[in-house]
């Protein structure tokens, strides 16, 4: 799917429309984001908590590498909005995310504006699960980072 695409679907089922916020320098990607309306991007239903996702990126690359998890990073990304505001950030991904089901982390730039302070307002996240053929292990890594969502087993194999 397409971004045009995607920003039209997200506004045909929730009737806001994400804001075009730039391109990714290098990689060939753009973004449009919309601001949640719960207080905190990890409020879900039911609620995901995790202490480690408060953790400085390099204290989490350092749990990780001391769990065994292979990643990549932390790396330096930075990109300048159609506003003309430059957005800096620090990512780091999981060598193996599960095909996407593993998130990867980022953290911005103090000097930076985080993109949800000034995105379009009012989506409402109403419902978050992770369905999985095999969800032990996706379970188990959740753990390592501290993530209490709960997998659903979706009986299809890979």
């Amino acid at each position: 799917m397409n971004l045009d695409r995607g920003i039209s679907f997200v506004e045909q089922h929730t009737g806001t429309s994400a804001k075009f916020s730039g391109v990714h320098p290098g990689r060939g990607t753009r973004n449009a984001r919309l601001r949640s309306a719960a207080e905190s991007v990890w409020r879900f239903s039911p609620p995901i908590h995790s202490t480690r996702l408060n953790l400085p990126i390099d204290d989490l690359a350092k749990h990780l590498r001391d769990s065994g998890i292979r990643f990549s990073g932390p790396s330096d990304g930075a990109r300048q909005r159609p506003d003309g505001k430059l957005l800096r950030w620090r990512t780091l991904g999981l060598n193996d995310d599960r095909h996407g089901l593993l998130p990867f982390f980022i953290e911005w730039n103090a000097e930076s504006i985080h993109p949800s302070v000034d995105a379009p307002p009012d989506c409402h996240l109403t419902d978050f699960k992770v369905v999985a053929s095999d969800p032990e292990e996706l379970t188990k890594m959740f753990g390592l980072l501290d993530l209490d969502i709960a997998v659903e087993r979706n009986g299809r194999r890979n």
